[in-house]
């Protein structure tokens, strides 16, 4: 025990293990670093492509001439497009949350309820009728919705198409009172 150097002694027992570990782990460490990086680069890739693609989507519906919402099983608007804030002279922000109900006139009103009902069976839904706008006008409309699933789990919300027959209609009773005048 006496007269040896037991620092140098164990330096040689041991010098490879630690070398070894601290190696291991500095190469660990480089690794997971760039491991991070790539890892960022990737995730900042993919929401640019998000960003991108959802804002495709948004043109899309923001270009569409016809009125288009998103409801919920209750009828109340989660979205809404330009087209229908302008059609039924209600801003978008105001359309939102909105029951969409309280738009059709008080004729038609049971008729969506069951228009409802059968879209969020799992089923595409049509109904024709007719809506007031913020200014008491008559809109005449053909809704046309199918509901949004994600995987197994149940329909929380449609996607509704409508389109303004308003003119058509218009010049459909136009066409029958000239046919019976002449």
């Amino acid at each position: 025990w006496l007269g040896k150097n037991y620092a140098a002694f164990l330096w040689e027992q041991f010098a490879p293990v630690l070398v070894g570990s601290v190696s291991l782990a500095a190469g660990l460490v480089i690794f997971f670093f760039i491991w991070h990086i790539s890892l960022k680069q990737k995730v900042t890739q993919i929401t640019r492509e998000l960003k991108i693609s959802e804002e495709r989507y948004r043109q899309l519906i923001e270009s569409s001439p016809d009125m288009v919402f998103l409801i919920d099983r209750t009828g109340k608007i989660r979205m809404a497009n330009t087209s229908a804030a302008e059609r039924l002279k209600i801003p978008v922000e105001k359309l939102v949350g909105h029951d969409m109900k309280h738009l059709v006139i008080p004729e038609d009103a049971g008729r969506f309820d069951p228009f409802l009902g059968h879209l969020f069976s799992g089923k595409t839904a049509t109904l024709e009728t007719r809506l007031n706008n913020q200014a008491k006008e008559e809109i005449t409309v053909e809704f046309v919705a199918a509901t949004l699933r994600s995987r197994n789990e149940p329909a929380h919300l449609a996607c509704c198409f409508a389109r303004d027959l308003t003119r058509r209609k218009r010049m459909e009773q136009e066409l029958i009172a000239s046919e019976r005048l002449a």
